[in-house]
Parts: C-alpha cells; structure tokens; sequence
C-alpha cells in the first residue's frame, strides 16, 4: 500500500537547538526504514541557503534557501537559544495568495525564584485555598546518611473537595524507602490512597480530612552532591489551578568515606 507523502522543512536561524531539531527528523527517518518508502521529506533550509552555526557550533549541510523551497506541508522554525530580556515578537507573512495556513508558537523558558526559601506556603482568602508544608530533618549529610521528610497538606478554602495530590521534591539520587511509606499509607484508613516514587519527587495521592493530612517518610542520598530538589507542589486533582509550590530545598551531601577494603581493592 502506497502511504501519501508529506513533506518538511526546518528553517534553522543562528544558535538554534541542535537536539530539538534531531530529535525532530530521527522519527522521520526511521519510519521511512520501517515502512521501507518515503513516507516523509525534508529539507534544512536557511535566509540565505548558508549552513547555519547550531548553538554547539556544528552545521548542517546540505543547506538551502528558504525563498525557492516551494510548498512544504508544515515549515518549523527553529529558533535561537539567545532569547533577549524583555518583549520577543514573531512576525509571520504570506509569501503567496494561496490556501490559509495554521501556525503553533512552542517556547521553552524558565523563571526565577524570588525571595528566600520556605517551607510553608498557603493562598489564604481564596475559597479553594490550600497550605502545604515540607520540612527536612537535615540537608547537609553524606552518602547514605536516612533524612527524614515531614509533609502536611491541608484544604483551607471553602469551596473544593475531593482528591489533593502532593508532588514533593527530593534531591537526584535518593533512594526512598517504601517499606516507611507502604506503612504510612497502611496506617491512614482512607486518607492516603497511594504513593508513586519518580526519580526527582514522590508524589502522593490524598484525601485530607478536617485539620489536613500529615505524614513523614525517609530517604538516603546514594552519593555525594551539591543539588537543589524539584519544587514541592500541592494541587486540586479536579482543579489543578487551585495550587500551592514551595521553592526548591538546597542539599549538599558528602560523599561516603572509602572504607580500608576497598582502598586496598582500588589500590591493586
């Protein structure tokens, strides 16, 4: 069976993103293999046809210019990682009479946090207010040192009820226990429904009763680092608009001292 053909052009501005556009045409390359035709066209066009410098310094080649193209059914602009301070516009113009086009603008950005760390954040005076609270026992320890996390989320508003799922940030590497966790959960009747442990964060699935839910659980760092944690969140699981976040914890963990085993190990 003959698939139709689609056609692609990626119009590569100074210091664009090398990855994103190889992530990009890698999926299209190999469903041409798979489908053994060519499902899928593309083209790395440039304003002037010269190959333009990606923000790691390569280029690619062939290059063409963008004025003789001709139709493509989708031209992605890929953009430059220098973006100013300040207002940044796109302006985008027919070359031609023809069929109206849709356009989607994707950016990546990231935003400060300001003021100092804290521990408890609340939206009080709003109906579907909620407060959440994390504290570490320690963050400066070492390498398999158990610190200890102590959560309480809370429904404070008057409106909401339901669901709350608490997102609760840790620092790279550290192994979770489940056995405290299994028990906590074993333990709250019905207001902890379950838990999921990612690489960054263990988020956990409530349904809080009058004066919040509170638990605690415990981590070990498996190696030494100096890291900030992904930010802790609480949110509405049938109103993800009603949240709270609290800025990211700084850790500084040592690494383990060798023992005399194994310095005699890497000395041999």
């Amino acid at each position: 069976m003959q698939l139709p053909r689609i056609k692609y052009a990626f119009l590569t501005l100074p210091r664009y993103s090398m990855i994103a556009l190889s992530n990009a045409v890698e999926p299209l390359r190999m469903a041409n293999i798979l489908t053994g035709q060519t499902v899928y066209e593309w083209s790395i066009v440039s304003l002037d046809g010269q190959p333009t410098p990606a923000s790691n310094g390569l280029q690619l080649s062939p290059t063409i210019p963008l004025e003789p193209l001709g139709a493509v059914d989708i031209l992605f602009v890929c953009g430059g990682v220098d973006v100013q301070a300040g207002e940044n516009s796109i302006d985008i113009e027919s070359l031609s009479s023809g069929s109206p086009a849709s356009v989607q603008a994707v950016a990546n950005y990231y935003i400060s946090w300001n003021g100092l760390p804290v521990a408890d954040s609340t939206r009080p005076g709003n109906p579907d207010a909620l407060r959440l609270a994390v504290k570490f026992d320690k963050t400066d320890a070492r390498a398999g040192d158990e610190i200890h996390c102590s959560v309480k989320a809370e429904r404070i508003g008057s409106q909401g009820w339901g669901m709350l799922i608490a997102e609760i940030g840790l620092p790279p590497g550290a192994d979770v226990d489940r056995r405290v966790l299994d028990q906590v959960v074993d333990s709250s009747g019905w207001t902890i429904s379950h838990y999921d442990v990612l690489p960054d964060r263990v988020v956990l699935y409530l349904w809080p009763q009058a004066g919040g839910t509170s638990l605690s659980f415990a981590f070990r760092p498996r190696y030494g680092l100096k890291a900030r944690t992904a930010p802790s969140i609480l949110y509405d699981y049938y109103n993800p608009d009603a949240q709270v976040a609290l800025t990211p914890t700084d850790f500084t963990v040592q690494s383990k001292p060798e023992s005399v085993a194994e310095k005699k190990i890497a000395t041999k």
